[in-house]
């Protein structure tokens, strides 16, 4: 008697926690839109990578709802998803503006100094974990071929001096590097730029001069010898806006470190460029 008084106990409190939820369900709003139909938030990659400019997938959703932000910002998604977000949100995309992605930095085996010697896993984000990077610039390319290793089209190799380049014709700003690489050294640019300021650093000049021989010293000579080129010095680093299509040779001749650099194909590969 007292085990048959325990079952019905137990399936009239399953019944009841059944009817409770079953409210609750009714009762709070779904995360899809009326009618079942298929949000934006539902369909973007879900990395979190923070490429987009927002915290993660959801806030930027959120944002793309809202219309606050651009679907072309989400470079992991590809032309794919991009067109599906064109289509839940009613809008039209433009593809006409081409960007890649390029390696800010040229600071070699050559050019940068180094606090010690790394021996661990070829992984980027495992070296950063150590002290930020075996090199004394916490904002250069550290070397350990990460971006290389997730590169869907072969579009980055490494040069003979450990220096790593994206090559114009094979980058489709996939965004899969710009995922991986935890320094940001990794930035976009037009395909059509012709030159790119090879420097991340925001380090004072002098700072920067002490550990890189290539790094943008801020010493706004490119600003003044090429004033119709656009560049822009801020945050004690060089920057190019590509909307100012003025000569900016003089800027490159008179660059002491030579740290403005041709966007074009990446020079000859070192031995193990791939690896």
């Amino acid at each position: 008697m007292a085990v048959l008084l325990n079952i019905v106990l137990a399936q009239a409190t399953l019944t009841l926690l059944g009817a409770v939820f079953g409210f609750g369900l009714g009762f709070f709003p779904s995360r899809r839109k009326p009618g079942g139909s298929v949000r934006a938030g539902d369909i973007l990659p879900g990395l979190d990578c923070g490429v987009c400019g927002y915290p993660g997938c959801s806030s930027f959703g959120e944002a793309l709802e809202r219309g606050e932000a651009d679907p072309g910002l989400c470079a992991p998604g590809g032309k794919k998803m991009k067109n599906e977000l064109a289509k839940i949100l009613g809008i039209e995309i433009s593809y006409t503006r081409e960007e890649m992605v390029q390696v800010h930095c040229r600071g070699g085996d050559a050019e940068t100094k180094r606090l010690f010697h790394y021996s661990g896993l070829d992984d980027c984000r495992a070296l950063h974990m150590l002290f930020g990077g075996s090199k004394a610039c916490r904002f250069s390319c550290l070397g350990q071929g990460s971006c290389i290793k997730v590169c869907p089209r072969e579009a980055i190799v490494r040069d003979r001096n450990g220096v790593f380049w994206v090559d114009p014709g094979r980058c489709d700003l996939c965004g899969r590097c710009l995922a991986v690489c935890p320094t940001g050294v990794l930035r976009r640019i037009p395909k059509t730029a012709d030159y790119f300021v090879a420097c991340n650093s925001t380090d004072r000049g002098q700072t920067t001069a002490d550990y890189c021989s290539v790094g943008c010293t801020a010493c706004r000579a490119c600003e003044k010898r090429s004033p119709e080129g656009g560049f822009e010095v801020d945050d004690h680093l060089a920057r190019i806006n590509y909307r100012r299509r003025g000569d900016r040779n003089g800027a490159v001749l008179a660059c002491d470190p030579k740290c403005i650099v041709s966007n074009g194909a990446p020079p000859a590969m070192g031995k193990n460029a791939k690896t």
